[in-house]
């Protein structure tokens, strides 16, 4: 081009360009007038009068000069006027599941034998911690751990690469070859799970066919955006330091997977990018299960807190509670009636084999569960409950999950009643008073048939069935209680040896024994009761026929249809950021 030629002009096209919005924008007085160049030029070029009234005649570009994409900046050619466009966001949720405690004894090793040890993992350093989640103790932690996040997307890419899917057939192969290679770390580290099987693993299982994650996601609108939070916290966590928990991983994972731009950006910007998304076009959903509900509601308030901070006051919010873990305190008299009963059962016979001091150290002792934290968490807690649904069975109260139950003021799709009782059962005139919505068959797989769970049904467990045995034995041991008490001399006979000293025979212990073992048939029923919604979550027809021929999936739709915000229920109503987030 002429350079110094008399009469020529210097134009600058001219950006505004804030770095943390990425909102460009031409300046004012250059979008009033009209485009100069139809092809990039360099930021600073001379034209002479002549060629910029040739360039004047030249078609604008249209509209597809400019570009949106998720750094969420408009990137123009030359000096271009930003003209008004037309379009709609995508509607593209989001979901994430957020596990409960891994307790396997083989893969979680280290957190098995910080419970035996009493170490309480948010109230002291315990080093190695299994599967539990980073506690961020003295220096060594970090409670926004990435370890402690997963995606779909990268456990698709694990997928194609040998041997990530399982760390433990490798370790163990290994291990056994050379003995020699086992080092102190071997528990905490040859036996635990690889990110896949300890994230992709909790949720996906034969049982449900390996359908759970997805079936979800695609009644979410979140088909490719499935996340994974760790919630797996130590036995004798408390509720409300999962939820502060959640809060610091709620945020990390907001940061790292939300492209949302400021409201104040998107104001200014909507009739040039009409297809920028606000956050109800990015519903967010989190599917809950056991210790990690209160985690999963603290991560709900740290992506309340990041869309805050953006200036936004509502957001797209669907919630799934499965299993609800210390759902309320548990003190007070109400601990100490549940502890009477327990006593009678003889549950801390059984249970002292499982986690010594349960009910002689009090360790179920909860001041604050879910339902009296959240307040101080959440601006409004009751505007929270309005965007969930909860499901747990009226039978999911093993004892070291205790307390166990429902949400007071949230749509509960296990029965129409909310059920808080803390006793899966009680015992009045040695008659079993059981509630309803208990989960009956306990089912075990025989074979996936062409995507279809074949259940053996010769291997079928009744819950009924179990609690009709264990009164039996209940009766017989506490008729010889009695009869012993009167009869002192009946309990005890002492046999003499020829050769010398005797032995003596308690014929109570006999009786204690059948109660004890009948009771621990009850425990281990109940643990697979309170993973069913999981691992059985899809299957119809595991209800019973009293109840419904509905799987548990569907059981939460229906129950969630009116509220729950969709692509086919727009309809819906959004949630307040301000009641998401306590600022």
């Amino acid at each position: 081009m002429p350079n110094g030629t008399s009469g020529t002009i210097k134009v600058r096209p001219q950006f505004l360009n804030p770095p943390a919005q990425g909102n460009m924008l031409l300046k004012p007085e250059y979008r009033s007038k009209p485009p100069l160049l139809s092809q990039p030029q360099q930021d600073n070029v001379l034209l002479t009068p002549e060629y910029r009234k040739k360039l004047q005649k030249q078609t604008p570009v249209q509209s597809s000069t400019y570009v949106y994409n998720p750094s969420r900046r408009f990137v123009g050619t030359g000096g271009l006027l930003l003209q008004p466009q037309k379009g709609s966001p995508d509607f593209k949720g989001h979901i994430i599941f957020v596990n409960g405690n891994i307790g396997s004894a083989l893969h979680s090793t280290a957190g098995v034998i910080n419970s035996l040890r009493d170490k309480v993992p948010e109230e002291t350093h315990t080093g190695k911690r299994g599967q539990n989640v980073n506690e961020g103790q003295s220096g060594e932690g970090n409670l926004t751990d990435s370890e402690d996040r997963y995606s779909q997307k990268q456990a698709d890419i694990d997928k194609k690469k040998k041997g990530s899917l399982s760390n433990y057939a490798a370790k163990v192969t290994r291990y056994t070859i050379s003995p020699s290679l086992i080092t102190k770390d071997v528990l905490d580290s040859a036996f635990s799970y690889s990110k896949y099987e300890r994230f992709i693993g909790y949720w996906n299982v034969e049982s449900n066919n390996y359908k759970f994650t997805e079936t979800y996601a695609d009644y979410f609108d979140a088909k490719g955006s499935q996340h994974f939070i760790n919630g797996s916290h130590g036995l004798q966590s408390k509720a409300p330091h999962r939820m502060q928990h959640g809060i610091a991983q709620g945020y990390a994972w907001a940061q790292a997977n939300l492209s949302t731009i400021t409201k104040e950006g998107y104001e200014k910007n909507k009739k040039f990018a009409p297809w920028m998304p606000q956050p109800k076009d990015e519903p967010i959903t989190v599917v809950m299960h056991s210790q990690g509900n209160a985690m999963g509601l603290g991560v709900v308030s740290g992506i309340g807190k990041y869309l805050s901070e953006k200036g936004w006051d509502k957001m797209g919010l669907n919630l799934v509670m499965l299993s609800v873990h210390q759902n309320m305190a548990l003190n007070s008299a109400t601990y100490a009636n549940y502890k009477r009963e327990k006593m009678d059962m003889l549950a801390h016979e059984y249970v002292l084999n499982k986690l010594p001091g349960i009910y002689s150290q009090d360790k179920l002792l909860t001041p604050q569960g879910i339902n009296e934290f959240a307040p101080s968490i959440f601006g409004n807690w009751d505007g929270v409950k309005k965007h969930s649904v909860q499901f747990t069975f009226a039978n999911d109260r093993l004892d070291v999950v205790t307390r166990m139950g429902d949400i007071p003021g949230m749509l509960n799709a296990c029965g129409s009643e909310i059920k808080t009782d803390v006793m899966p059962f009680h015992i009045s005139n040695g008659i079993a008073h059981m509630h309803e919505y208990f989960l009956d068959n306990l089912f075990e797989v025989s074979k996936v048939d062409k995507g279809v769970v074949v259940v053996n049904t010769k291997k079928t467990k009744s819950y009924r069935h179990l609690v009709s045995n264990f009164m039996a034995r209940y009766k017989e041991y506490h008729l010889k209680v009695a009869f012993y008490a009167l009869n002192p001399k009946e309990r005890y006979f002492t046999s003499s040896n020829p050769y010398g000293g005797s032995s003596t025979t308690d014929f109570l212990e006999q009786h204690k024994n059948n109660l004890v073992s009948a009771y621990g048939e009850l425990w281990n029923v109940e643990l697979s009761v309170h993973g069913a919604p999981v691992r059985w979550g899809l299957q119809k027809n595991m209800l019973g026929p009293n109840w419904t021929s509905k799987s548990i999936f569907e059981l939460v739709k229906e129950k969630g249809n009116s509220i729950y915000y969709r692509k086919a229920n727009k309809g819906a109503p959004l949630a307040n950021v301000g009641d998401v987030y306590r600022k």
